[in-house]
């Protein structure tokens, strides 16, 4: 909700100024999201390889880590939904 009163005041500045703010938004938060997403995923399969966790826990484990990834792409496009949204 913050996005998009920030993005049309830079947009109001200047395009340029706006495409930038948003590129570098974009960006950041990929890099952070990997980030995150890469420690969790190591954290997990730690779990997994150490814990000695019950079967039907560990399946619980792998299905998350199967799905974690998908959070950035979950994230990427509520900012892009957001930019859509400004246009």
């Amino acid at each position: 909700s913050g996005f998009v009163p920030y993005f049309e005041q830079k947009r109001a500045e200047s395009l340029a100024e706006g495409g930038r703010f948003f590129r570098d938004l974009f960006f950041s938060l990929t890099c952070f999201l990997l980030g995150v997403i890469g420690i969790l995923e190591l954290g997990l399969w730690a779990i997994l390889r150490l814990g000695g966790l019950e079967a039907s826990n560990a399946q619980i484990v792998q299905l998350t880590m199967q799905m974690l990834p998908g959070i950035l792409f979950i994230c990427l496009f509520g900012l892009t939904s957001a930019l859509l949204q400004c246009k």
